[in-house]
C-alpha cells in the first residue's frame, strides 16, 4: 500500500471510491453527498486539489484532502472504502490523516489547522490529532420525524418581524452570525464565525454550494427590528 499526492490521479480514478462514500453518507447521516463528491471530483482533474490517496493494486481505496483558506488550512474529507469490513483502515486512516496534518504544519504561513470530519463515529479518527497537540470538541447529529405533528409556533416580541431572505441579506446577516456566536463553542472549531468577513465566507458556501445542501431561499427567512431595521436572526 502507497500514499500518494492526489494530483496524480483523475475523477476516473476517484469515482469509484467516492461513490461508495455517497452511500455511507446517505446511510449514516440521510446525507445528499453526491453534489460535493461531484465537486470534488471536478477539482481533481482539474489538479487544485491537495491531498492524498491511499493505493495499492492500482486502485484507490482511501483518500484525504484540504483546502487553504489563508491563514487556515481545513482538513475537507477522510475516507477509507470498506471501513468497517476492511480490519486495516484505521491504520490507513491514520496513515492519510498524518500525510494532512504534517502536510499543513509545514505550509508556510499555516497558523491554524480545523477538521469536521462528520463521517466518522466520536474518536475513532481522533488519536493523530491529539498526538499533535488539536483540542476535539464532540459534536452531535440530530434529526427530527417529520410525521410528527408541528408544533405551535411561539408568539413573536413586537418589535420584530420575520420576513423572507432576500440576497440583499448577506451584510446584515453575517453581522448577526458573528455577534450570535460570540463566544460560542462554535467560533471555537470554526474560526469563520469570530469576524463579519468569515461570516460572508460562511454564508456565501451555505448558499452557492451544495456541500451543505442546496439552499431554499423559499424556506429562509430573517427577524428584523422594526424600528432600526436590523436584522437580528436568520
Amino acid at each position: 500500500m502507497e500514499i500518494l499526492d492526489l494530483r496524480h490521479f483523475s475523477s476516473v480514478d476517484l469515482r469509484p471510491l467516492l461513490e461508495d462514500e455517497t452511500q455511507v453518507w446517505a446511510r449514516l447521516l440521510s446525507w445528499d453527498y453526491s453534489g460535493s463528491a461531484d465537486m470534488i471530483l471536478r477539482y481533481v482533474d482539474g489538479k487544485i486539489l491537495p491531498g492524498y490517496a491511499a493505493i495499492e493494486r492500482g486502485r484507490i481505496f482511501g483518500y484525504a484532502f484540504f483546502v487553504y483558506e489563508g491563514s487556515k488550512g481545513v482538513i475537507g474529507d477522510l475516507f477509507v472504502a470498506n471501513g468497517s469490513r476492511n480490519p486495516n483502515a484505521p491504520e490507513i486512516e491514520t496513515r492519510l490523516l498524518t500525510h494532512v496534518i504534517e502536510t499543513l504544519q509545514q505550509s508556510p504561513g499555516v497558523h491554524r489547522i480545523e477538521a469536521q470530519l462528520l463521517v466518522h463515529e466520536t474518536g475513532v479518527v481522533a488519536r493523530p490529532f491529539l498526538e499533535q497537540g488539536f483540542q476535539r470538541h464532540p459534536r452531535l447529529f440530530m434529526s427530527i420525524p417529520l410525521n410528527r405533528p408541528a408544533r405551535p409556533s411561539p408568539s413573536l416580541h413586537a418589535d420584530v418581524e420575520i420576513r423572507p431572505w432576500s440576497d440583499q441579506d448577506y451584510q446584515a446577516a453575517a453581522a448577526a452570525i458573528t455577534a450570535a456566536y460570540r463566544g460560542h463553542v462554535d467560533s471555537q472549531i470554526n474560526d469563520q464565525y469570530r469576524t463579519l468577513s468569515g461570516s460572508l465566507r460562511f454564508l456565501n458556501n451555505i448558499v452557492r454550494f451544495p456541500g451543505c445542501g442546496l439552499f431554499d431561499a423559499g424556506s429562509s427567512f430573517v427577524a428584523v427590528h422594526k424600528n432600526s431595521r436590523t436584522v437580528v436572526g436568520l
